[in-house]
């Protein structure tokens, strides 16, 4: 990547194609770059509490885990 004159110094970026962005992304060493984590919610701990129940309740009858991460992906 180079500077494009005239443009941002700096950047922070959360959102980004192909997402997850791949290990081999010069995105990930740039000096000028923060790859953020790409979050859609900030739950409250009352939502928090209530999906930990939630997941409790599935695993306890066999089920699976409620969100949960596919390693394969990363996301």
């Amino acid at each position: 990547m180079r500077s494009i004159p005239g443009s941002c110094p700096y950047a922070a970026l959360d959102a980004l194609w192909p997402e997850p962005l791949p290990q081999s992304s010069p995105l990930w060493l740039h000096p000028k770059v923060t790859v953020m984590p790409h979050v859609a919610r900030r739950p409250t701990v009352a939502q928090i509490v209530t999906e930990i129940a939630a997941n409790i309740r599935s695993i306890q009858a066999g089920g699976r885990l409620l969100q949960e991460i596919d390693m394969t992906t990363g996301y």
